[in-house]
């Protein structure tokens, strides 16, 4: 290239993902500025996560209430869907007593961000919050039981 004059051309690679802002614009991170819970059904946590069942892969979908650290609903399934988490979120609605201040903290994967999951959360006056962008430590109760949950029992 030097013997001919030429010189490389740098390119930027650039992966986008479209958008995904706006999608997310509208989520306020709420339980950033609440205080820690002080009774039960103030703040629930969730998650989604895979076990080895046999064979067998299985997703977990599982609802906390973070205050007791109480897994109030789960759901298991051979599929990683939003109809999954709503098993999940429908277990802990029938077993415990809604607070009209609610929080229902998830990540941000796709199952939780379904408009299925958000309808029944508006249905029940529950106020839907998601972890913010690249931070881990956001939904780390529901990251410890998981980790638990593993390391122990299976």
């Amino acid at each position: 290239m030097r013997e001919a004059s030429r010189t490389e051309r740098a390119c930027r690679v650039y992966c986008r993902t479209p958008s995904i802002g706006r999608f997310y614009e509208s989520d306020r991170h709420i339980r950033l500025n609440q205080l820690v819970p002080a009774g039960l059904n103030q703040q629930w946590g969730a998650g989604l996560t895979y076990i080895q069942v046999g064979n067998e892969w299985r997703y977990l979908a599982v609802v906390l209430d973070v205050y007791s650290r109480k897994i109030i609903g789960w759901s298991l399934g051979s599929r990683k869907t939003a109809d999954l988490t709503l098993q999940a979120l429908r277990y802990a609605l029938r077993v415990r007593t809604l607070n009209p201040r609610l929080i229902f903290y998830t990540d941000r994967g796709v199952e939780y961000g379904a408009h299925m999951i958000q309808s029944e959360l508006d249905r029940h006056g529950i106020r839907p919050n998601m972890n913010r962008p690249n931070q881990c430590t956001d939904n780390a109760h529901m990251q410890s039981f998981f980790h638990s949950l593993k390391a122990k029992f299976i």
